[in-house]
C-alpha cells in the first residue's frame, strides 16, 4: 500500500514519484521478493500532480516491480478521472 507515512522525512508520504519508487523498493526488500502482485494507493494526494502519480505507477509496472495496480478509499469521480487518463495515455490501469 502507498500513501501513509512511511518515515519522518518529507518524501515519506504521499503519491509523488520519489515516494512511490522508494516505497516499492522498500517493500520488495522487506518482502524478499522480485515483484509485488498488487500495489494499492489508499488516498488522494493534493500536493502531487495526478499525472506524476500515474506515470510513477506505470513506471513500476513497466519495470516489473509491480504486476497490478489497485486503489481503495477513493471517491468514484477521482477514480474515473484517473482511469480515463491511464487509458488515454496508455498507462498501466487500476484493476479494481
Amino acid at each position: 500500500k502507498v500513501y501513509t507515512r512511511m518515515g519522518p522525512g518529507p518524501n515519506d508520504r504521499g503519491l509523488s514519484r520519489r515516494h512511490i519508487m522508494q516505497a516499492v523498493d522498500a517493500s520488495l526488500k522487506r518482502l524478499g521478493t522480485g515483484w509485488i502482485d498488487l500495489y494499492n494507493i489508499h488516498a488522494y494526494d493534493r500536493a502531487t500532480p495526478e499525472d506524476e502519480t500515474l506515470e510513477a505507477l506505470d513506471a513500476v509496472v513497466r519495470a516489473g516491480k509491480v504486476r497490478y495496480l489497485g486503489a481503495s478509499n477513493l471517491n468514484a469521480r477521482y477514480l474515473v478521472r484517473m482511469h480515463q487518463k491511464q487509458k488515454h495515455r496508455g498507462l498501466a490501469p487500476f484493476v479494481n
